[in-house]
Parts: C-alpha cells; sequence; structure tokens
C-alpha cells in the first residue's frame, strides 16, 4: 500500500537540519529537536490511520458492490410485479360465490 513515512522523515529532517543551522544554544536546539520529533510521531500515526480508513472504506465499497452482483434483480422485478398487479386482477369466480 501507499506509505509515506519517507516523505515524512525527509521533510522532518530538512526541519532538524535547518533548526540546527540556526539555533545556537545547545539546550533550546534539543527543545526543538524533540517538538520535531513529537511533530513526527503525530503525523505518521495520523497519516496510518488515515491510510488503514481508506483502505478499510475501499475494501468495504467492493465487498458492497460483489454483494450487489449476486442480487437476483430479475426475480426481485418479476415478484414486484405480480404484488403490484395481484390488486388488479380479475376477480376470482369462486369469491363471488361466497
Amino acid at each position: 500500500m501507499f506509505n509515506l513515512d519517507a516523505t515524512i522523515d525527509q521533510v522532518q529532517n530538512s526541519k532538524k537540519t535547518m533548526a540546527k543551522a540556526i539555533i545556537t544554544n545547545p539546550e533550546v536546539s534539543n527543545l526543538v529537536e524533540s517538538y520535531i520529533d513529537s511533530q513526527t510521531a503525530f503525523v505518521k500515526s495520523s497519516t496510518k490511520f488515515f491510510t488503514d480508513l481508506g483502505q478499510h472504506v475501499g475494501n468495504e465499497t467492493i465487498k458492497a458492490a460483489q454483494d450487489a452482483a449476486k442480487f437476483d434483480y430479475i426475480g426481485y422485478a418479476d415478484r414486484f410485479v405480480r404484488a403490484v398487479q395481484q390488486p388488479f386482477a380479475a376477480p376470482n369466480k369462486e369469491s363471488k360465490a361466497k
């Protein structure tokens, strides 16, 4: 399946590299790097969730389409037409005699 981890790592590593180049204080640099690591974990987990969700929805859609293809539409239409026509059919001779 489609995986964005390499792209996410590339973007986040670019942020870290830029932060190290700009921030000279090692204490602040470590905090910023920790923050970027937290962002990375969040983005990866949310990306995985939505990828899994999309895959599940796709699988369920395929399953529903396959189930719909198995349905007997002609038999259903035949039963429907008979049910609709039955009230309008000519009365039975036996039912008049009663």
